[in-house]
């Protein structure tokens, strides 16, 4: 159900106009200004025309009250909407985390050792490459090779 809230808007803006025309009226013809003052006395005076003005205004105020709190209620619950389905978003990430971790924990596992044993070849390697320059074959060492203009 729309929000009765052009209800309020068009009796604001209705309010507003009568109330603008009612006061240019009093300011620039006060003779209209009094008969239509006049007419309306005239028809407060009459139980049907008070009747008729305190139900209009007792319907107003109904709808008021009714739109704000009906929105009061209706924000309450997409509150707690969001808060459940918050709840709801944390457990389906754990679960998606634990799904991950299970089946991809066991492929990192086996990646890291096949690194660690190619570094353990890389540092072997290099003791051997200084174990070499220091044991004389050559007593530059690999420096001169790396200082040599490549073309």
């Amino acid at each position: 159900m729309p929000s009765l809230i052009v209800i309020n808007w068009i009796v604001g803006i209705l309010g507003s106009i009568g109330l603008i025309g009612v006061i240019a009226l009093a300011i620039c013809a006060p003779a209209a200004f009094a008969v239509l003052a006049r007419i309306v006395g005239d028809v407060l005076r009459t139980r049907l025309g008070l009747a008729a003005a305190v139900g209009a205004l007792c319907l107003y105020g109904g709808l008021v009250y009714g739109d704000a709190s009906g929105r009061r209620e209706v924000r309450a619950q997409w509150d707690a909407a969001k808060v459940q389905a918050e709840a709801a978003k944390e457990a389906a990430d754990a679960d998606a985390q634990r799904a991950l971790d299970a089946q991809y924990q066991p492929v990192i596992a086996d990646l890291q050792k096949q690194s660690d044993a190619l570094q353990q070849q890389v540092n072997d390697y290099e003791s051997k490459m200084v174990g070499m320059v220091g044991a004389g074959s050559c007593q530059l060492g690999t420096a001169p090779l790396r200082l040599r203009q490549r073309k």
